[in-house]
């Protein structure tokens, strides 16, 4: 059992991108999962990032989530529990945890 504090979806495929037929870029279009719920446990954050005068959050998080088989994205999105999206992230790291039949993500 999984305790839910928010949402993740993941990159089912891209479509468009590259030079179209008169030379000019086409914008690439992303399709993502429907929303699956997850518990969101942040790893690292850091508020304090700044470039150029423009502050940044440098964050990592740990996803847990109900085990499904052929689950393996490559790009998430995760969203709290209200819906306001914390980012789109690379997975680093999925692992199977058979005790407790889920999926431990790490972003």
């Amino acid at each position: 059992m999984i305790i839910e504090n928010g949402t993740l979806k993941y990159l089912t495929g891209t479509t468009g991108g590259g030079i179209g037929d008169d030379g000019k870029p086409v914008k690439r279009s992303d399709t993502w999962s429907e929303a699956i719920p997850c518990n969101i446990r942040a790893n690292n954050r850091n508020n304090l990032g700044r470039k150029e005068g423009t502050a940044f959050i440098i964050a990592a998080y740990i996803v847990t989530l109900e085990r499904r088989t052929g689950f393996d994205p490559g790009r998430i999105q995760l969203f709290n529990d209200e819906g306001r999206l914390l980012g789109e992230f690379p997975v680093v790291a999925i692992e199977v945890l058979e005790a407790v039949n889920a999926i431990k993500i790490v972003v």
